[in-house]
């Protein structure tokens, strides 16, 4: 990317100097992961059909996967995103309240085992 900015501006006749810096680490999770199964229960719990999405942007779910807490985001139905105009409707804010009410319902069946005598375990 660097290369190809340079090269842009050297085209145009200007100069132009990049700063890289790392904010934040990409993530991937796979189907099989026990929040995306969540995740995919909740939606369908409440008779809409997931999706999963790649995106290109940082969000605190980059943070929490760097730190060993799987995390996805979920579609808020935010619409202008990023801009001054940026809104929600009251109907994806109820949907979004119920979401939340099913993942957390529903998190007890997707919490990884702990085996008998294991640390936090029963005993």
């Amino acid at each position: 990317m660097v290369e190809a900015l340079q090269e842009g501006a050297a085209h145009a006749g200007v100069d132009v100097d990049i700063s890289l810096s790392h904010e934040y680490r990409a993530f991937a999770l796979t189907g099989r992961s026990p929040v995306v199964r969540l995740s995919k229960a909740a939606i369908t719990a409440l008779g809409l059909e997931p999706r999963m999405k790649t995106g290109g942007g940082g969000s605190d779910a980059n943070i929490l996967n760097a730190r060993g807490l799987p995390t996805v985001n979920l579609d808020a139905g935010m619409m202008q995103v990023h801009s001054a105009e940026e809104y929600v409707t009251l109907d994806d804010l109820e949907r979004l309240c119920a979401l939340s009410l099913q993942l957390i319902m529903l998190a007890p069946e997707y919490a990884p085992r702990t085996r008998p005598g294991a640390a936090g375990g029963d005993a």
